[in-house]
Formats: structure tokens, C-alpha cells, sequence
């Protein structure tokens, strides 16, 4: 029978806060944001041609609109090397929110390497689609 490491219940209760307070607060940005969306376009197309002219400007937008998924993908390279380098998973000393199977040796790099290769992708892919945001404005000019 394999080896189950086992929950933490305060790292249940702290998964479930984090979880609530992100909906939250996302659902706040929402509402402000749909309600000031008239706003929000009349400034855009105010300021039209500064924005055009200015393609550096709007890629550094673009990069803090996607520091979230880079900070995402950051933590999940972090973690894909931990796995790899203890030939575990989970690593030791994480935290879990539920009792999991204790993967070892070639399983536990092999789920390290995959988590390290969604990493790669998915920061690759935020940073692209900042430069291209940023190509396209400076295309429009």
C-alpha cells in the first residue's frame, strides 16, 4: 500500500479563506469595472494616439495585467524543481489541503518535469502576449 502523507487541517481552512477572499475581490474588480466601463472607454479613446505612440507603455501594462499567471507560473517552476530535487511529491514540508499518495523516485520527477513544462508554457505565453499587445499598437501607428 503506498505511503499517504496527510492533510492539515489548518492549510484546508486557509485554502478555503484564500479561495474566498480571491472570488471576492474578483468579483469586486468585476463590479467596478462594469460599472465604470463608459469611463473606462472614454479614457481609452481619449487618449488614443498616446497609447499608440507609446508601445513600451502599453506592453508594461500588459506585464502588470498578467503578473498574476507570471507569478503563477514563477511559483510553479519553484515547486517543479523541489519535486525534482527531492525525487518526492509533494516535496517535503508542503502543506496540503487533502491526504495524497506519496509519489517516489522516476513518478515523482516525472510529475516535477510536467509541472516545470506547464511553468515554462504558461510564462512563455504571458510574456508573449505582452509583446504582442504591444506589437500591435506599435503596428497601428
Amino acid at each position: 500500500m503506498p505511503e499517504i502523507q496527510k492533510a492539515d487541517p489548518r492549510a484546508r481552512r486557509q485554502a478555503l479563506w484564500v479561495g474566498l477572499i480571491g472570488a471576492a475581490g474578483g468579483a469586486l474588480l468585476l463590479w467596478l469595472f462594469l460599472g465604470n466601463q463608459a469611463r473606462v472607454r472614454a479614457w481609452f479613446l481619449d487618449n488614443a494616439d498616446t497609447l499608440m505612440d507609446n508601445p513600451l507603455l502599453v506592453g508594461l501594462g500588459m506585464l502588470v495585467l498578467m503578473s498574476p499567471v507570471i507569478g503563477l507560473s514563477v511559483y510553479l517552476l519553484v515547486l517543479g524543481q523541489r519535486i525534482v530535487r527531492a525525487r518526492r511529491f509533494p516535496p517535503p514540508g508542503m502543506t496540503l489541503s487533502r491526504d495524497t499518495p506519496v509519489l517516489k523516485e522516476g513518478a515523482a520527477v516525472l510529475r516535477g518535469r510536467v509541472v516545470q513544462v506547464a511553468a515554462g508554457v504558461l510564462l512563455t505565453a504571458s510574456l508573449g502576449i505582452c509583446a504582442l499587445v504591444a506589437g500591435v499598437f506599435a503596428g497601428l501607428r
